[in-house]
């Protein structure tokens, strides 16, 4: 499970920085990218809300003013281990 989540930490990473890197992060922007990327990965059935729940559970807290690079860029540390 933790390396399903770590792929899909880093997806999500990824996605929301594809566009508007510079643009302010927010709760409704992660949930409805963290859907996109469960999405393309495990289709749509019960299992994949799952995965969604777990993903979303696992999502470092969003800090004032965070910009959609700099929240990724936290993603990826807590992808990787780190513990924020």
């Amino acid at each position: 499970m933790a390396d399903r989540l770590h792929l899909l930490q880093l997806a999500l990473a990824d996605r929301i920085v594809r566009k508007h890197p510079s643009a302010v992060v927010t709760p409704e922007l992660l949930l409805a990218q963290a859907l996109v990327v469960t999405d393309d990965m495990y289709g749509t059935s019960a299992y994949a809300e799952q995965v969604e729940r777990d993903l979303a559970n696992s999502l470092p807290p969003i800090l004032p003013d965070d910009t959609r690079d700099a929240y990724a860029q936290r993603l990826r540390l807590v992808a990787e281990g780190a513990v924020l």
